[in-house]
């Protein structure tokens, strides 16, 4: 595993900034700095799309971030980010062969809830920010489903792009964990760990799909980078003590040794053996910690005040099933505090399908639903295709944790992109190998590889 001589140099560069900049007292805002230096001196060697897609995740990132500077440059900066990746993906050669079921199924679902989200507009209670959030979820669909069809086709191409991705989240997760070893980056939420992010879950739900999106890579080449990212995302999660990010992680991993049979049960035990070195590492505090949340008992709720939440958005379902409006969550909810259906203001309703349907109805629910289901034929068609594999395992662990988070369209953040970006190259991948009659897909992926 050879290391680029730049990189070193670029790194080394980086942390020069940062310790200067930490100097004279810019705190986090040094690490973000010094984080986007890195990545835009990375990316500018990745050519066009592969640049678009950095900038999406690091604006992304930004959006969510707590880092206020940050935050607002990745306000207006992700649409930029977001145009010119939908630029850059629509200039693809077009696809010869026609989409697979599961391509349709996915694609037409998130085609037809963008159209029912577009719908809420004659009825929401926020025309400016479901207008908004409508906007991004177009753009987020369109580039999935182009990219799907025309660019994720080959293993050397997705693995490519999901490394931009990885790299990117590697370094907003070093920098988080740095800031909190050195002690400038704050820890609230009762001292739990969120790193550069707004909250502990949101930087759990980022580690969660990293540590698939790395795995990916892994399976096709040796990467520092991933390793980086496995081992930050790791750490990350249990600093973050969330308990969906672990429960998902572990189905996610299960899954994937499900499919690779006898070889699998051999990683999970690796990779069970590395925790156990990391937790070693990290001292025995983060592990106890994150694993006594389980059953702890936090607004006379044991499952963090959910239950009262889902509650309220049963209710409002029930009161208006053709929804509130895409992207009016924390409205209904504020509403719903003030009437004592809950004990905490929240802004999101911790489930990703009762938040669709709040916001888009019943409909969009069941489009969601399909969704899902589209995805499961390409799942269960992997056992020879590692790199697929390791994206299936992604959709997984990311059901998974979006049925206590509510991020799979949460436009705003990063998670909805690196989910469904990742859903979609598997649908790619899939297709590619369908499309050649009679071969294999590990013979596929031998042929990409040479």
């Amino acid at each position: 595993m050879s290391v680029d001589r730049r990189i070193v140099v670029e790194a080394s560069a980086v942390g020069v900034v940062g310790a200067v900049l930490a100097a004279v007292g810019l705190g986090p805002i040094a690490l973000a700095i010094a984080g986007a230096v890195a990545a835009c001196a990375w990316l500018a060697r990745q050519g066009v799309f592969r640049l678009a897609l950095g900038l999406v995740v690091v604006t992304t990132l930004g959006a969510a971030s707590s880092v206020e500077v940050w935050a607002s440059v990745s306000t207006y900066g992700r649409l930029a980010a977001l145009g010119l990746l939908a630029i850059a993906v629509l200039r693809e050669p077009t696809a010869s062969d026609a989409p697979t079921a599961s391509q349709r199924s996915v694609l037409g679902a998130l085609v037809a809830i963008a159209g029912v989200a577009t719908a809420t507009t004659l009825w929401t209670i926020d025309v400016s920010t479901t207008l908004e959030q409508i906007v991004l979820l177009w753009t987020m669909v369109v580039i999935a489903a182009v990219a799907s069809r025309r660019r994720w086709r080959t293993v050397e191409v997705v693995v490519g792009d999901v490394r931009v991705m990885v790299a990117v989240i590697a370094i907003v997760l070093v920098a988080g964990l740095v800031g909190h070893w050195l002690g400038v980056v704050p820890l609230p939420y009762g001292g739990r760990f969120q790193g550069l992010m707004a909250n502990p879950n949101m930087a759990a739900q980022v580690g969660t799909l990293a540590i698939f999106l790395a795995l990916a890579v892994l399976r096709l080449r040796r990467s520092w980078i991933a390793l980086a990212c496995i081992a930050t995302s790791a750490a990350t999660i249990l600093l973050s003590e969330s308990r969906t990010a672990i429960v998902a992680v572990v189905i996610g991993v299960v899954w994937m040794a499900v499919l690779a049979g006898a070889r699998g049960l051999v990683a999970v035990v690796g990779l069970g053996i590395a925790g156990l070195c990391a937790a070693t590492l990290l001292g025995p505090s983060p592990l106890q910690l994150a694993l006594g949340r389980f059953g702890e008992v936090t607004a006379g709720d044991g499952l963090s005040g959910r239950s009262f939440i889902w509650s309220a958005g049963l209710d409002a379902v029930a009161d208006r099933a053709h929804g509130w409006g895409w992207g009016t969550s924390d409205l209904v909810l504020a509403d719903a505090y003030r009437a004592g259906a809950t004990r905490e203001l929240a802004l999101t309703f911790h489930n990703s399908l009762l938040q669709v349907a709040v916001e888009g109805g019943v409909l969009a629910a069941v489009l969601l639903l399909v969704a899902y289901a589209g995805i499961v034929v390409p799942m269960l068609r992997t056992r020879r295709s590692s790199v697929a594999a390791a994206l299936s395992g992604l959709a997984v662990a990311g059901i998974v944790a979006q049925m206590s988070e509510s991020g799979v369209f949460g436009t705003g953040q990063v998670f909805p992109y690196l989910f469904w970006f990742g859903v979609c190259a598997l649908l790619g991948l899939h297709a590619a190998a369908r499309s050649e009659p009679g071969l294999p897909a590990e013979a596929g992926v031998r042929m990409v590889r040479r």
